[in-house]
């Protein structure tokens, strides 16, 4: 997987389905993040369906053994892949935007 980003609560990272090859973000949780936290943001994202917000595929959680023989849960959630960046990279990358540009993203 390649990595997406990383953030203070969790890493991205891209992934393509086995069969396919569609391309999707994966968010996994750090360790330490409240579960409550988690059950929020895909609480959330059920909610929203627009063209311009990120679609909420899947989400889960899995166990991983350590070394040590230590087993924790990750938890993570699978998202659409914006293959072009977010909206606020693309607003920081140009600065601003005309009239007629604005209003086809925040339509």
């Amino acid at each position: 997987m390649k990595s997406l980003g990383d953030g203070g609560s969790c890493t991205c990272a891209l992934a393509k389905h086995k069969t396919t090859g569609k391309p999707f973000a994966i968010k996994i949780y750090n360790y330490d993040v409240e579960i409550q936290m988690i059950r929020d943001e895909i609480k959330m994202m059920k909610c929203f369906d627009h063209d311009n917000i990120i679609k909420l595929i899947s989400y889960g959680s899995d166990p991983i053994v350590f070394r040590s023989g230590k087993t924790r849960n990750v938890h993570y959630i699978v998202l659409e892949y914006a293959q072009m960046g977010d909206l606020f990279d693309l607003v920081k990358n140009a600065g601003f935007f005309s009239e007629s540009t604005a209003r086809f993203f925040f339509k």
